[in-house]
Parts: structure tokens; sequence; C-alpha cells
């Protein structure tokens, strides 16, 4: 038992530590970023860099589609090598295991949550304007809810939230089930290369279609159309890695450079308010190759990326990232409550203590959670695994 509840604090054979600090860093900014929206109607004055940068983690997201990009396809090119084969059993079988419980339980919480809130709202005499919008856009969230079930949410009103991102991502590996063995990993290096680069170039052309018609916003960002070109990235990176392991030292000037270009590609992404036409049609492109950059830094044998992000204080909140992005919502609702008690205003000097309070109540009851609803079955997923490295240790 003490094993279980401690085992998100466990290393694991054959992980790379530094993608854990990834994970960690991206989902504090995705708390960062729902939680400083959510507080915007008693939101104080803040300091001009302070709302620029937490503004801009709106896209943070993207560090999960381009490491899934680049875990996934990776893992799909080296079981291809080895055995010529798509290995259908073992991928869909490990993400629906990840994946699946863990999303429709937290879906089917948020859909109760959503039709007692909206209910409650109905009971509300004389509504005002605003009210019967809200009631309006609760229950079209409730009459779309299949959305969520068949992981189209991206597309429509929602009930879970941050569905989006988990729907999107499952529509590109549906197609790339489906259509990959035959018109990718069946093919040469080369050829596969050339085909994610086309790729990889349409949701930018669709993004710069939408702006000529005026279509193009924020919300339009959800649409798969217009970003899973960060998940190609991803991809690509995967292949260049198989083409050229990871072996000596880059060399300072090679790293630097690289770890220049990608903080300047990153900064490039977040110098574009939110109407210009770069930031809603190039910006993606910028801020997706900035990841892929860094993940391919923090991979390194060395280097300042592998130092920082291998710590193994980031590996109990990698473990439980998926969690944690599911529930950080309602959870940080809950957290608020605790952390404005007395407070009408969202000030400078009430911040800190708002974000450790909801933060840590958020990582902590995440926890169980996690262990309650994901790790059964990630260890589930895993058990082959262990029996195989059981095997493998009596051999020797």
């Amino acid at each position: 038992m003490k094993s279980y509840i401690l085992s998100i604090f466990a290393s694991k054979k054959g992980e790379i530590e530094s993608l854990n600090g990834i994970r960690a860093i991206g989902i504090l900014m995705v708390m960062t970023n729902h939680l400083w929206v959510s507080k915007q109607p008693i939101m104080g004055d803040m300091p001009y860099w302070l709302s620029w940068f937490v503004e801009n983690q709106t896209t943070i997201v993207d560090v999960f589609f381009v490491l899934g990009g680049f875990l996934n396809y990776g893992g799909i090119l080296q079981s291809y090598k080895r055995e010529n084969s798509f290995p259908y059993r073992k991928f869909i079988t490990n993400r629906s295991l990840r994946i699946l419980p863990a999303y429709y339980a937290a879906l089917a919480f948020s859909y109760y949550y959503f039709s007692k809130q909206v209910e409650g709202l109905k009971n509300i005499p004389n509504p005002s304007a605003d009210l019967i919008w809200l009631i309006d856009k609760g229950q079209k969230a409730l009459d779309y809810v299949w959305a969520d079930g068949i992981f189209l949410s991206n597309f429509f009103p929602r009930v879970l939230d941050v569905g989006w991102y988990i729907s999107l991502e499952q529509q590109i590996y549906f197609l790339m089930v489906i259509l990959g063995p035959f018109f990718l990993f069946s093919k040469t290096k080369k050829v596969r290369v050339i085909i994610l680069s086309i790729i990889y170039i349409i949701p930018f052309l669709s993004r710069c279609y939408l702006y000529s018609k005026g279509q193009m916003n924020a919300e339009a960002l959800f649409w798969t159309e217009n970003r899973f070109d960060s998940m190609i990235a991803g991809m690509l990176l995967a292949e260049y890695v198989d083409y050229r392991p990871v072996g000596e030292s880059l060399g300072k000037l090679k790293y630097s450079l690289i770890g220049f270009t990608a903080i300047a590609f990153i900064l490039i992404s977040y110098s574009f308010d939110w109407n210009h036409i770069i930031r809603l049609t190039l910006a993606n492109n910028f801020y997706n190759i900035a990841l892929a950059l860094i993940i391919y830094l923090a991979i390194q044998k060395e280097g300042i990326f592998k130092t920082i992000l291998g710590l193994p204080i980031f590996r109990p909140l990698s473990r439980i990232t998926f969690t944690v992005y599911l529930w950080n919502i309602p959870l940080m609702g809950i957290a608020t409550r605790w952390a404005l008690k007395g407070e009408t205003l969202v000030t400078l000097s009430v911040l800190p203590k708002l974000y450790l309070i909801c933060f840590g109540f958020t990582i902590i009851a995440a926890w169980p959670i996690f262990l309650l609803i994901e790790q059964p079955f990630i260890w589930w997923k895993e058990k082959p695994k262990v029996l195989e490295n059981k095997s493998e240790t009596k051999t020797v």
C-alpha cells in the first residue's frame, strides 16, 4: 500500500527524467492561465509584464501536443522497425487505458456539476440578461455532451472545458492508426519526412484562409485543422532523433544556438496581440518549433536543459499531470473560497496567496484522484513491460 501511494515519487526504468520537468512546468503554466482568466472580473491593476506573460500561457497546452507527438510517434516508429508492422493492439490498448478511464470520470463529474448549476440558475426569479445568457450557454454545453463523449468537443460547446485538447489529440491518433500504416510508416524515412512536412503546413494554410475570410480568432485555434501542426512538429522531431540518435555532446556553440533560437521563437510568438495576423496565423509555428527544440535539448546527455528539467522535484507532478489537467478548474474553484476569504479584489499583494493555496490544494487533491482512477489502469498497461523486465533479469 505504501509503495502504491508513493508511486508518483518513484523513477521508472528507461524514462527520460528531463521530460518530467517539461510536463510539470507545462501543467503549472496551464493552471496559472486558468486561474488568472477565472479571476479577471475581480482582478485589480497588474504590472504589464505579468499580464503579458500569464495571458500568453493560453497556448502552453501545445507543450503536450509536441511532447505527445514526439513520444507516441517515436514509439510507433521503433515498434514498426522491430516488427515491420503497425502495433495496433499495443497502441490502442495503451492509449485507451491511459486516457479513457480518467477522461470519462472527469466528464461524468462535469456533466453532473453542470446540470445542477444550470438547474439552480433556472430557478432564480426575474433573471437578468447576463443570467439568461449564462443559462443558455450552460444548456448548450449539456445538449452537446455527446460531442464530449466521442471526442469532438473542440468543435462544439463542451461540458468538460479542458476536453478540447483530448478531443483534438484523439482525432489525430485515430487518423494515424487508420492511415499511418498505409501512407506513412510503410514508406522510407525520406518520404515520411516529406509527407509530415507537407502535413505540417496544412494548419498554417487553414489559419491563413480563415483570416482572409475574417473568421480566424482564438476560438478557431481549438479546431483540429488549425492546431494539429504542434503534434506534427513532435513527430518530425522523432524522425530526426531516429535519424541521428542522441549520442555525443552537441558542443557549446550548437547547443547555445539551438537554445537561443527556441527562446527567440517563443518571444516572437508572444509578441503580437490576439487580433494580429501573425498571432492568428504564424505564431503557432514559431511556438511549436521552439517547443520541439527545447525537447531536443532536454533529451541530450548533458546541458542546462537536461540538468534543470531532470531534477527529481518535477517527477511527482509529472506523474499526475493528466489528472491535474482534467480537474484543475473545479479544484482551484474550491480552493479560491479559502484563498480569497475576506478579499473583494485580487491585487498584486493577494496574488501569491491565491496561487499558492490554489496550486497546493489542486496538486494534493489530484494525488488521491490519480491513485483511485488512473494508477490502476497505468499499472495494468505497464504489467507486460514489468513481466518482460523480470524475465530478462532471470535470464541474465
